[in-house]
């Protein structure tokens, strides 16, 4: 693991929130892994026995699409979290640093995802915060990518790791095993440079990895047969389904989530200056 230290969390929430406003455009997930992710976990509470919950927790959300996509595509209830004050603009957001637990929302959600741990300056610190947004069987979904992920690349992308250590750190600080990788969608990776060798990493919670091998789906290698089988059929479903219509709807919401944020952004960031002494 790689680290870019602070002096202090000031300029940590500096950096950040200066990337953020940046970058506000950017949406970093792809809305077709929303709906493999989403068909993944379903699988695994259905390999459970156990009532299915689809409730979405995204940490480190910038500009709310993320939440979006999941509600979207099938998830029961979505909300995102980012540290950056504007975010409180935008529907589905709330501005929350993801290192920190939130005890008016702990233990409301069955899944939380992210691809923005590089953001951590700790780690360890903010899976421990994830676990306590969820229930008791739930699912963490970390996307990595070696293209953004295995070493710092900027002042706010601060954290670099590989592959098979973030597994370790998973399981050590909070008990959640991995559960399957899986690989991005080829049409995805293909189109999209940082989702070459990408991979869904999905965690599952110590009860849910209990009841996953206590029932007629024991044997390991026919878990992760049915949850591929479930990602294969997500993939054929949106590939034969009317994409034109989603992405009319995608476009919609984004252009709704940016006008909140460019109605709100100069009398927010007066606010987020004044706090931070940033240099205007």
């Amino acid at each position: 693991m790689e680290k870019i230290n602070y002096e202090n969390y000031k300029m940590y929430k500096q950096a950040q929130i200066v990337t953020h406003l940046k970058k506000i455009a950017i949406t970093w997930i792809s809305w077709p892994s929303a709906k493999c992710i989403l068909a993944v976990s379903k699988r695994a509470y259905e390999i459970a026995g156990i009532e299915t919950n689809t409730s979405i927790i995204c940490l480190g959300s910038r500009n709310g699409m993320e939440p979006y996509y999941f509600e979207l595509l099938g998830a029961s209830r979505a909300l995102g979290l980012d540290i950056c004050p504007t975010v409180g603009l935008i529907p589905n957001m709330y501005s929350h640093d993801f290192h920190e637990v939130k005890p008016e929302i702990a233990g409301k959600y069955g899944l939380a995802y992210s691809n923005s741990y590089d953001h951590c300056y700790s780690l360890e610190k903010f899976i421990k915060a994830t676990t306590t947004w969820l229930h008791d069987d739930s699912i963490i979904i970390l996307d990595w990518s070696p293209e953004d992920h295995t070493s710092p690349s900027g002042i706010a992308d601060c954290l670099g790791i590989g592959s098979n250590e973030l597994n370790e750190v998973v399981e050590k600080e909070t008990g959640f095993k991995l559960l399957i990788e899986l690989e991005a969608w080829k049409f995805i990776s293909d189109r999209i440079g940082h989702y070459k060798g990408l991979l869904h990493k999905f965690y599952c919670s110590p009860s849910l990895s209990y009841k996953l091998n206590s029932n007629s789906f024991s044997m390991r290698q026919k878990v992760i047969d049915s949850l591929k089988e479930a990602s294969d059929n997500a993939m054929k479903q949106l590939l034969e389904s009317n994409q034109q219509v989603l992405i009319e709807e995608i476009e919609k919401r984004y252009s709704y989530n940016m006008s909140f944020f460019d109605q709100g952004k100069a009398f927010v960031l007066e606010d987020v200056m004044a706090d931070i002494n940033l240099e205007r």
